[in-house]
């Protein structure tokens, strides 16, 4: 039962851990997005020519590549912990039921001494 229970509790945690990884993925290539919309915005108004805006289009570019690079290595992450976690799965359903799991005889009490 206790085996049964930790595993349960892995499997829960596991899949808390996934959820939030997948949502600061799609938070950081929203970030990005934004970041870069923000960029367009800048280079629009300083019509290429150097000045605040220009400068302000650069920071917001480099902002959304370091966003994307943090989402894309996040989700390489990701992939590789499920890759592990359906690997020892597998291996824990190959090799059958578990001494843990098997039920233990209580031992005989002697009565005759009694």
């Amino acid at each position: 039962m206790r085996e049964l229970a930790n595993s349960s509790a892995r499997t829960a945690i596991m899949s808390s851990v996934r959820r939030q990884t997948h949502s600061s993925v799609i938070r950081k290539f929203a970030q990005a997005g934004g970041s870069t919309l923000a960029s367009c915005v800048m280079l629009y108004y300083s019509q290429f020519q150097f000045g605040w805006q220009l400068l302000a289009a650069i920071c917001f570019t480099l902002l959304a590549v370091n966003w994307v690079i943090d989402a894309w290595q996040l989700q390489v992450r990701l992939r590789e912990q499920t890759a592990r976690e359906a690997k020892a799965a597998a291996a824990l359903s190959a090799d059958g039921p578990s001494e843990a799991a098997a039920p233990h005889a209580e031992p005989a009490a002697d009565s005759a001494s009694g």
